[in-house]
């Protein structure tokens, strides 16, 4: 059986736009609509987390957890071994707090997951997992933290295909992923859109 780690943020876990805690059902989520799709002969690990980010310490959540650059490494290797790791983050990195560009989210995805995977990680692992690389949706100036965001996040795309294609990864665009009413998360439909590129992708490696 191949297993799939799926490790992002809310739009991973499957939060309901315009909600805190509401999440996707087993039948809308992108992640259960993934292994629908693969079929019995794949498992589907959600690691999602809401507000996780690319590698900044959140400054109203405690111990650094919302930092994905810290959580990464355990997270893999409690897993392991795994065949994919699929990897979407970026969207909590576009907050006013941190005051960066996708840019920076893309250099810390390189640096702190997919480099730090295949060249310290990889000791530990029973096997090294193929990575994939998901651009977070373009979003919405409708949340105040989020003040700028939209601007910004259209630059998802092309920062993060530049990464992928210098470290031999594979790569998963954001057309046709919209965001709901809050600007953030993504629709039911995106949901779906997403799970049917990365099923198609992952036919294709495999």
């Amino acid at each position: 059986m191949k297993r799939i780690l799926c490790y992002g943020d809310s739009n991973t876990w499957g939060t309901i736009p315009n909600t805190w805690n509401g999440r996707y059902d087993e039948n809308t989520r992108w992640t259960k609509l993934l292994a629908k799709k693969l079929g019995r002969n794949f498992e589907i690990i959600e690691e999602g987390f809401r507000g996780r980010n690319t590698g900044f310490d959140d400054i109203v959540f405690p111990r650094g957890n919302r930092n994905g650059a810290i959580t990464f490494p355990s997270c893999i290797v409690t897993h392991d071994p795994i065949d994919y790791c699929i990897i979407m983050l970026g969207t909590n990195d576009m907050k006013q707090e941190f005051n960066v560009t996708t840019q920076i989210s893309a250099k810390n995805i390189e640096d702190n997951f997919i480099k730090f995977l295949k060249e310290n990680l990889v000791v530990d692992l029973i096997k090294l997992p193929k990575i994939i690389i998901v651009a977070p949706n373009v979003m919405k100036d409708k949340v105040e933290k989020f003040k700028g965001a939209q601007e910004k996040s259209k630059n998802f795309n092309k920062d993060y295909e530049e990464i992928t294609k210098r470290n031999e990864c594979w790569f998963i665009d954001n057309t046709g992923l919209c965001p709901g009413d809050d600007g953030i998360h993504l629709t039911a439909e995106s949901h779906a859109i997403l799970a049917r590129k990365l099923a198609d992708l992952i036919k294709r490696i495999d």
